[in-house]
């Protein structure tokens, strides 16, 4: 069936069939089949022939490109582009293709703008090659830490396809990725209205380009108001996510330090200057240098030998032996240097007595071209030096130097201040472990965190900058950062020492009842609401806020309304089941997810409904907790009462191959070490707090705020 000739041609030139093809559309249209039928070395040999009647036909230049690339001719692919480019600056798939040169060089902030650019030029039509370079570039912001505006272009894309299950799951999981910070997961709506209304026109207009995602036209108007509505706090908030949103970080920093600035409340004022660090590129502070060092040995044999015999170093698996350059084999043996020797039993260790890893020790035998040795590696001068003197102090040898010393990374100061590297015995609980990294938490956080440097702070401790008027709003801004980062292992209560001491004020607890000026309800962001009052919510608003906290993967908030719901009478049945699941899944304590999964199956059996989904959850938990007795009961239940059930078996049987327990036959293997590691969580089919945040399928436009 030949096209409408009226129709835009797919070339990108914006022009009908007709007009841009003419008379040889017929033959472009063959040669879009063999395109389109994978034929590419025929479809080559036609755009070639035509070319000679069409030279530097956007059409024809546009298919040859993709089959070049598809043949792996990248030279010519990228040659031939460039000449597109040149000669059709003005197409759309043009411009696309510039965009795409522009992500190759690392440009992500120049190509984000020109694809928005081009897209909302074309009024939000789609071509083939506009996908790849959204998905290109929304990718390279991700892997570059540009969260927003990768989630962005993600959001528009699966706005644009609802039935694009892999952009819809990708866009889902990084609502709650690791990797960026609590405080950025959830991205706000633009405001809609400036509170000085001196600006309203102006603001409207700034704001209009947005429904087309023009977001740089929008960022460029809103920086030419700031420059005369400077106290607007409207103007900053937009323009600072719009600058977020556009990949450029240091500029929606500054623009969240004006909007700290301007007189807003003290909560909004705090979370500005939090997205102000956040943001910062030009931050820098004291790095703690990874240092590395090699040193003769006279005698290998006997230096293992001693090494094997000292309490205060810990042998690590032949598996995790690494080369120390690509020349030369593994090393013989390698060993975590203890600064105390090892425990057998940690039941009753405080956590100030487990002994951390100081340094790494590999040794090596002696080689054709260089003596036998040993590597040292360890964080920080002073530290390196002391782990050295304990190695020749251990290996009674001198260890003259093999080489110079190497800097092979670097940490923050404030970082390595805070973490932790402990060293416990295999046998050690899953409880007592987890009540030592708490024990832990909460010492860095009331003892080492106020005396050490920070980043937000212009490098002052959190106790001297206490004392400075100034900085007060960048100090509770550095707490708020920390509190967020701890808030899967600690609560409110284990931060209010700290605040005391710095003589910051407790976060107030919030009315959710409380309306605006103009009667509509106040917007809660995402990580406020472990502080609302959530006895005065409906049902049906304590769902919605639950919903939206498992989504952000904010662990307090999830906590505290999952709490409230429980207690409430009317949450029975599924919607229980539902709600004991998200506390499940965000609860960091495995004791209490396994409570909350055990009351689940209870649930599934009083609604004859089967609890077998919920027993390979806490078959996964189990493993984790390496409860043999546990595993044994879940194992045995799951393949004798509900082997037949649909996916029970294939779903016991993933597990153990994952575990190595069974090979991909069936058959059963002998157990490697570290068997019993859990795989991570499948979730199944089963409903999820992203599930939930997801909701129906809606139509339209993404705009920020819609996530």
């Amino acid at each position: 069936m030949t096209a409408d000739p009226y129709a835009n041609c797919p070339c990108g030139s914006g022009k009908k069939l007709k007009f841009c093809c003419g008379p040889h559309w017929p033959e472009i249209e063959r040669i879009e089949k063999l395109f389109d039928s994978q034929q590419d070395l025929a479809a080559l040999d036609a755009i070639n022939k035509l070319e000679a009647k069409l030279p530097q036909h956007a059409h024809l230049m546009n298919m040859k490109i993709d089959l070049l690339f598809a043949q792996g001719r990248r030279e010519e692919a990228e040659a031939l582009q460039a000449e597109f480019i040149a000669a059709h600056p003005d197409n759309v798939n043009a411009r696309y293709r510039r965009a795409a040169v522009q992500l190759d060089s690392g440009e992500i902030e120049q190509a984000a703008r020109l694809w928005y650019d081009t897209f909302a030029s074309t009024g939000n039509t789609m071509t083939g090659v506009g996908l790849v370079v959204a998905r290109a570039t929304a990718t390279a912001a991700l892997m570059a830490g540009h969260f927003a505006a990768g989630r962005t272009l993600l959001n528009i894309l699966m706005a644009l396809d609802l039935k694009d299950t892999t952009i819809r799951d990708l866009a889902v999981q990084m609502m709650s990725a690791d990797g960026q910070p609590p405080i950025c997961r959830e991205l706000p709506p633009l405001r809609q209205r400036p509170v000085d209304p001196r600006w309203n026109d102006e603001f409207a207009a700034a704001l209009a380009p947005t429904p087309l995602a023009d977001f740089p036209r929008a960022e460029a108007l809103f920086a030419a108001l700031s420059e005369k509505a400077a106290n607007e706090p409207a103007v900053w908030a937009n323009l600072a996510l719009l600058r977020a949103m556009l990949a450029n970080p240091q500029g929606a920093s500054e623009a969240y330090a004006r909007l700290a600035a301007c007189e807003i409340p003290w909560d909004d004022a705090v979370e500005a200057e939090a997205l102000s660090v956040v943001y910062r590129q030009d931050a820098s502070g004291e790095i703690v240098e990874i240092q590395k060092a090699a040193f003769e040995l006279a005698d290998a044999d006997r230096a293992l030998e001693l090494l094997f015999a000292d309490k205060r170093c810990a042998r690590l698996p032949d598996a995790m032996l690494q080369r120390d350059d690509e020349q030369s084999p593994p090393p013989r043996a390698a060993f975590l240097l203890l600064d105390r020797p090892q425990i057998t039993d940690a039941s009753q260790v405080e956590f100030g007595d487990v002994p951390v890893v100081v340094a790494e020790v590999s040794v090596f035998g002696k080689e054709t071209d260089r003596p036998a040795r040993v590597v040292v590696g360890g964080f920080g001068q002073e530290t390196f030096d002391q782990a050295i003197a304990t190695v020749r102090e251990l290996v009674l040898e001198p260890l003259p130097a093999f080489g110079e010393r190497e800097i092979v990374g670097s940490i923050l100061a404030e970082q390595h201040a805070m973490s932790w590297r402990p060293h416990l015995p295999p046998t050690v609980s899953a409880d007592r472990l987890y009540e030592l990294q708490v024990a832990h938490e909460r010492h860095a956080v009331q003892k080492i965190w106020p005396d050490t440097p920070n980043l937000a702070l212009d490098g002052k401790t959190p106790r001297s900058a206490a004392s400075d008027p100034a900085l007060r709003r960048r100090l509770a801004a550095a707490l708020l950062l920390l509190e967020l980062a701890s808030q899967s292992l600690l609560t409110t209560a284990d931060f209010a020492p700290v605040r005391a001491e710095l003589q910051l004020e407790a976060p107030a607890p919030i009315d959710p009842t409380v309306t605006s000026a103009d009667g509509t309800p106040v917007p809660i962001p995402v990580m406020r609401l472990s502080r609302i009052d959530a006895s005065k919510l409906s049902d049906e608003e304590l769902f919605s806020e639950l919903d939206r906290a498992g989504a952000y993967a904010a662990s307090a908030s999830v906590a505290h309304l999952a709490t409230e719901a429980l207690r409430r009478p009317s949450v029975t049945g599924e919607t229980r089941m539902r709600v004991l699941l998200l506390a499940a899944r965000n609860a960091s304590d495995s004791r209490l997810s396994v409570k909350y999964i055990q009351e689940i199956q209870r649930l599934a059996v009083q609604a004859k409904t089967s609890p077998a989904p919920f027993m390979i959850m806490e078959l996964r938990i189990r493993l984790s907790r390496r409860e043999p007795e546990e595993i044994q009961r879940l194992l045995q239940t799951l393949m004798t009462k509900h082997a037949r059930e649909p996916g029970v078996a294939q779903a016991v049987g993933t597990i153990l191959q994952e575990l190595g327990l069974v090979g991909p036959d069936g058959r059963p293997t002998m157990p490697p070490p570290g068997a019993m590691t859990p795989a991570a969580e499948d979730p199944g089919k089963l409903w999820t707090p992203e599930s939930a945040a997801a909701g129906p399928a809606k139509s339209g436009l993404w705009m920020p705020g819609m996530d």
